[in-house]
């Protein structure tokens, strides 16, 4: 089995959707069970025996409806364990093409995790994956909002652009993903909205860091948002959230204790903490990132910051240079840190 079908069935499939009990054949509903429920992974024998199972009645269940795009996405996923990706796509778009969500938002995760290879050619192109996951978006499938609002402020298999991803993030708040918490939502959007430059998108970001008076890093965001206008309240924020979200607190507390912002400077402490949080990085190993494809570049994320933070302190230390309106830095590039990428497959980004 080759490494590419290993990492797609080690991600966590997307449902499939089950239609009605009207709309489904005796063959259509055990199809989407199949798909829906996990292989026997016993042995290679067994498995090979399930996904024949699936595959098969999948096609039986298509054959009596044919124009049904769930049976379309289950069959896809058994096709492509099977045979590849290459063999299954034209399932998934020809679902896609019937405008199911589901397949829609699959179209953009498979190429997501499996295309973006400089070493070859997209199978999926970029400009079919992006048009896939707006559509889905527009369609009100919630995970496909969520995606939205996680990947528009990084980019990448989008292009940046913070001012749609605070819309599509207000939609989210509206339209969950079934399996997330409402309070994990809201300090994403949260963060995004109270750095805005629109008054009013500030205001409610910050009214909804601060109905989080539990959540330390809803209180490291409402403390980079205050930061100018209430540095001693900021400060005192941070040094809270040290304690449970360290990832999100320590970069913006470091700076202020170097700067002396909202208290007295304390470069001793500050590299104490940035030193302390660089050993912590470098015992970690490093993440294999599921759904990159065999030989595409790896980057772990914000392996350096910790490093270039010690080096900005002793500078700091040795020269005693306030770098008066010197930018915070962005605690999200912290290993450890909140991601506002969250993925119901578990894929990174």
């Amino acid at each position: 089995m080759s490494v590419a079908r290993v990492l797609f069935l080690s991600l966590a499939i997307l449902p499939i959707a089950p239609g009605t009990a009207q709309s489904q054949t005796a063959s259509g509903r055990e199809c989407l069970a199949l798909a829906a429920g996990p292989l026997d992974q016993s042995s290679e024998a067994a498995r090979d025996k399930s996904l024949k199972t699936w595959r098969d009645t999948c096609q039986q269940a298509l054959a009596a409806k044919p124009d049904n795009p769930h049976i379309k996405v289950a069959l896809w996923h058994a096709v492509w364990l099977m045979d590849g990706r290459e063999a299954a796509l034209p399932l998934l778009r020809e679902a896609a093409a019937q405008n199911d969500p589901e397949a829609l938002l699959a179209i953009f995760n498979d190429f997501n995790s499996f295309d973006r290879n400089l070493n070859k050619p997209d199978l999926i192109p970029r400009a079919e994956a992006q048009q896939a996951l707006y559509r889905a978006a527009e369609l009100g499938n919630p995970d496909a909002i969520w995606r939205l609002t996680t990947i528009l402020p990084r980019g990448g298999p989008l292009k940046h652009d913070l001012a749609a991803a605070r819309l599509w993030g207000e939609r989210a708040l509206a339209n969950p993903p079934k399996d997330m918490r409402r309070s994990d939502i809201q300090v994403g959007v949260g963060s995004l909205l109270s750095k805005s430059d629109n008054a009013d998108e500030r205001r409610r970001g910050i009214s909804m860091l601060e109905a989080l008076p539990n959540r330390g890093d809803a209180q490291a965001f409402l403390a980079e948002a205050i930061r100018s206008s209430d540095p001693v309240r900021a400060r005192a924020l941070l040094e809270t959230a040290l304690r449970t979200y360290p990832g999100h607190a320590l970069a913006p507390l470091a700076d202020m204790l170097i700067k002396g912002e909202g208290g007295p400077k304390d470069e001793r402490r500050a590299l104490s903490l940035l030193q302390g949080r660089q050993a912590i990085d470098a015992q970690l190993p490093r993440p294999a990132y599921a759904g990159r494809p065999p030989g595409a570049p790896r980057r772990r994320p914000g392996g350096e910051t910790a490093r270039a933070l010690v080096a900005m302190g002793l500078r700091h230390a040795l020269t005693d240079h306030p770098a008066a309106g010197g930018k915070p830095a962005n605690p999200a590039r912290i290993p450890g840190s909140f991601s506002l990428h969250r993925h119901r497959d578990g894929r990174a980004g």
